[in-house]
């Protein structure tokens, strides 16, 4: 028999997960913030080394690399050629759906030819 409390904690549980706690994926939103003194002294470090200068070289160095004009070229071959691979296997599919097409066609000519056969005998 269902006791009053047994409700209010049913009703407790539909409504936590109905506040949007889990992703459609199933997965909980809830996460842990790890401020153990060890995690805490890792991050403090990791963003001493990402203001350093040298990353800030490394960034810039990395910019300039990225917005020459060989870059850039390679980037607009890369698209021409992942565009014509595209291209390609599309073609290729429709060449196997016409050799596909072509031996259903002779197929069933076939069977025609058998069936007028068996008919004029």
């Amino acid at each position: 028999m269902n006791t009053h409390t047994d409700r209010e904690q049913e009703k407790s549980k539909s409504q936590s997960l109905d506040n949007g706690n889990i992703h459609s994926g199933g997965e909980s939103t809830f996460q842990f913030v790890n401020n153990r003194p060890e995690s805490v002294a890792q991050l403090k470090l990791q963003e001493v080394a990402n203001n350093s200068p040298q990353v800030a070289q490394l960034r810039a160095l990395q910019e300039t690399a990225n917005s020459s004009p060989q870059v850039k070229q390679a980037l607009q071959l890369q698209v021409m050629a992942d565009a014509y691979s595209t291209q390609q296997e599309l073609i290729q599919r429709v060449e196997e759906d016409d050799e596909d097409f072509s031996h259903e066609a002779a197929s069933a000519t076939a069977q025609r030819k058998v069936i007028q056969r068996v008919q004029d005998n």
